[in-house]
């Protein structure tokens, strides 16, 4: 786990890091690919491909407005070359706001899972189970090899050769459990909703 902040951080980089190693590309083979096999793909096939299949990974259906235009610009035509790639804003600022919404459903999803894990995931476990918290929000090799890696490592192999006696007297790291007891968690309701 991490703190919110350095989460938040760390999605939006990796989100970066897929621009520059080629998403580009990709989305203009995949998109190109569609439209291929459907002709009407741009024109009223995108809700029928949009909400199932490749299109449904976060990172696909967001830059559906940048490659309609990008088709629609280049005379039908997907192409990695194209000059309008390069050089038109208009393609530029819709590819812009494509990578903004992945980000910003990457940190949807990414908030989703930690809700489901704090819960779901944690009720089920029962008192004999021990569930350890890593904080992984210090981003440095060595950091993350003493918070994180080192003190797993102790756990796993506590776990393997039956150290009961390990798991029970060491305080690894905070155990999830401890942070916030379910039993003092309020539940409250928007006015508005």
């Amino acid at each position: 786990d991490a703190d919110h902040e350095t989460l938040m951080a760390r999605l939006d980089k990796r989100v970066d890091k897929m621009v520059q190693g080629g998403m580009l590309e990709q989305l203009i083979e995949c998109y190109r690919e569609f439209s291929e096999k459907d002709e009407s793909f741009f024109e009223n096939g995108a809700e029928k491909y949009l909400t199932r299949g490749v299109f449904q990974a976060i990172g696909a259906k967001e830059f559906f407005k940048a490659m309609e235009y990008l088709w629609t610009k280049d005379g039908g035509r997907l192409d990695v070359g194209s000059d309008t790639i390069r050089s038109d804003e208009e393609f530029k600022r819709l590819f812009g706001e494509g990578v903004e919404q992945t980000k910003l459903h990457t940190r949807q999803y990414v908030k989703k899972q930690r809700n489901w894990i704090l819960r779901k995931m944690l009720p089920l476990a029962s008192s004999n189970q021990r569930i350890f918290r890593f904080d992984a929000s210090l981003v440095d090799p060595e950091s993350w090899a003493l918070n994180v890696r080192d003190p797993a490592l102790l756990v796993v192999r506590a776990f393997l050769s039956g150290d009961e006696a390990f798991l029970a007297s060491r305080s690894v790291s905070s155990p999830i459990s401890s942070l916030t007891p379910l039993s003092s968690w309020k539940k409250t309701e928007c006015s508005a909703c």
